[in-house]
């Protein structure tokens, strides 16, 4: 399955549409307009303000379902593994998982408290992971309940520069301003200081499923291994 989600406000003004490629690899994305693979669907928006959750099968391009997601927001995002869709509000910092055989919505659930507005979201085998990269926060949420040990989030201590899910499920972050390398094993955190010496100038790809940092100013590419080391 395929996510879409379709802002269900006035019919007036800028139409905000999220996607996902289906086989779960990427973050959701916002689309300004209408594209190619993300049509603007007329008879998925209502006059109550709600937002719907729309899911397509990958093989057919066919519509499965249009799911109520609860009141409009400019702040959600959604995200899914396999069958399993999520939506995330970055401003209320709630979640709500739909169950993939009743298409039923499950209750909002709040995984990160007083979020900055601004959040993406990574679903996996291993957890629902929220991240809020102004902020300098993630959430590991449990893929079936939502539930988080601490509804505040990790703190980072610090703005996150790029962030990467790996085919395994883990989440990768490298700090903004220390250059330091973390890793979200599920709820498992990891550290390793000072992986380059100028941040702004690196960044986290995924190659084939595989976490690579890539230095511009040491003109370095290197593949990550699951201990933070490189391969």
């Amino acid at each position: 399955l395929m996510l879409r989600l379709e802002d269900d406000g006035p019919r007036e003004g800028d139409r905000a549409i999220f996607w996902q490629s289906a086989d779960g690899t990427s973050g959701a994305e916002r689309l300004t307009k209408p594209a190619q693979g993300a049509e603007h669907v007329p008879e998925s928006w209502s006059r109550d303000g709600t937002r719907l959750l729309t899911l397509i099968d990958g093989d057919s391009g066919e519509v499965v379902a249009r799911v109520d997601v609860g009141e409009a927001s400019g702040a959600l995002v959604a995200a899914q593994h396999g069958p399993v869709g999520y939506a995330v509000d970055g401003a209320k910092g709630t979640a709500v998982r739909i169950d993939p055989r009743t298409f039923e919505t499950g209750r909002a659930t709040e995984v990160l408290a007083s979020p900055s507005g601004s959040v993406s979201v990574h679903a996996t085998a291993r957890g629902l992971y929220v991240l809020d990269p102004e902020q300098g926060r993630v959430a590991v949420a449990a893929p079936r309940d939502l539930s988080v040990d601490d509804g505040s989030g990790e703190s980072l201590a610090e703005e996150v520069g790029s962030s990467v899910v790996d085919r395994d499920g883990r989440l990768w972050l490298l700090g903004g301003a220390s250059g330091d390398l973390l890793w979200f094993d599920g709820a498992d955190r990891h550290r390793r200081e000072a992986v380059v010496e100028r941040p702004a100038a690196s960044e986290l790809v995924v190659a084939d499923g595989v976490p690579v940092l890539v230095d511009r100013a040491a003109r370095t590419v290197r593949g990550l291994t699951a201990d933070g080391g490189f391969s």
